[in-house]
């Protein structure tokens, strides 16, 4: 398996990007997997619907939700002053809180704000399974506060599939596609594929300061 961040991407300042398959958080499996534990956008809260698996951890012990969402991809390029990032999550949806969701991003940006605010809970721990044999994280995106850099570039797309079912109430799960995002947060921890050591990868150089 090839590495997801390498310690040059880290030290030369590059795009660090990071993907996992959509569903790769609900099995156990060496495959990578990085979720977060709550959702919020434009004030509306996605609900803990997923049951997502630690890596190293047994499903078959699994008897409740912990994750809101699923981190399918995620690219940061740093910036002088503030990174450029975009997002895709995969998140069980009810067709009402979806609804709720585009009309009050709708809202704010037809009024030209860019104040909107998403904010993502604590990520989990064992993301990756590492070359000394230990799971460990990719990047840390606990409580990351994001919000677009303007209106004209932000963008966002959610579309329903079926990849975990049909609930009666309407409930499937949905990727959801985010460009055109930055934060005022000036580094996050990273740790590479080659070990569980982790290090800082600065993503906003005047952000940080």
């Amino acid at each position: 398996m090839n590495e997801m961040i390498t310690r040059q991407q880290v030290t030369s300042g590059e795009i660090i990007y990071v993907w996992t398959d959509p569903t790769a958080c609900i099995g156990s499996h060496p495959n990578r997997r990085l979720f977060i534990d709550s959702f919020t956008m434009a004030g509306i809260d996605l609900d803990k619907n997923i049951v997502a698996i630690e890596g190293g951890e047994d499903v078959t012990k699994a008897d409740s939700a912990t994750a809101a969402a699923s981190v399918i991809r995620l690219s940061i390029t740093p910036g002088s002053i503030n990174p450029t990032i975009s997002i895709t999550l995969g998140a069980l949806i009810k067709s009402n809180t979806r609804t709720l969701l585009e009309s009050a991003v709708s809202s704010i940006l037809q009024a030209g704000a860019t104040d909107m605010k998403i904010k993502l809970g604590n990520s989990n721990k064992k993301q990756e399974y590492k070359t000394d044999d230990a799971w460990g994280i990719m990047i840390d995106i606990s409580n990351l506060e994001l919000y677009p850099i303007s209106a004209e570039a932000f963008s966002i797309k959610i579309e329903p599939t079926e990849l975990m079912g049909v609930a009666k109430d309407g409930m499937r799960y949905h990727v959801v596609s985010i460009d055109g995002l930055t934060t005022s947060q000036g580094s996050l921890p990273v740790c590479c594929a080659a070990s569980t050591d982790k290090g800082v990868a600065r993503i906003g150089y005047i952000a940080a300061v």
